[in-house]
């Protein structure tokens, strides 16, 4: 999947940074870090995830670009196994459960 990055959650990324100035290089290195995140993330959970909506997703990618930033990705990973675990296992379940059930089909998972 091809991504793109939203001038908004650029400019979030920037706020979770407190990157206050305007500079092409510091978007351009931030937009990377962004997409890098989408994709290590996407790998992790098993899906693609909306990073634009308010929710964890997107505070677990603004987490990583400050993680990426102050070069301390490799403790990202350990510092949110929880997240990262608990949203694969949402992707999992959401993968079961079809998108449009036949009537009187039975999608509980009990």
């Amino acid at each position: 999947m091809s991504r793109e990055v939203s001038l908004r959650l650029l400019s979030d990324a920037k706020r979770a940074n407190n990157i206050t100035w305007e500079d092409e290089d510091t978007d351009k290195s931030l937009t990377s870090i962004l997409l890098q995140g989408m994709a290590w993330l996407d790998a992790r959970i098993g899906a693609d995830t909306d990073y634009e909506t308010e929710g964890v997703p997107k505070a677990l990618l603004l987490d990583y670009t400050r993680y990426a930033r102050a070069e301390a990705r490799h403790r990202f990973e350990n510092d949110y196994l929880s997240d990262l675990l608990a949203l694969g296992l949402q992707a999992d379940i959401e993968r079961m459960i079809p998108d449009d059930p036949e009537p009187g089909e039975d999608t509980d998972l009990q």
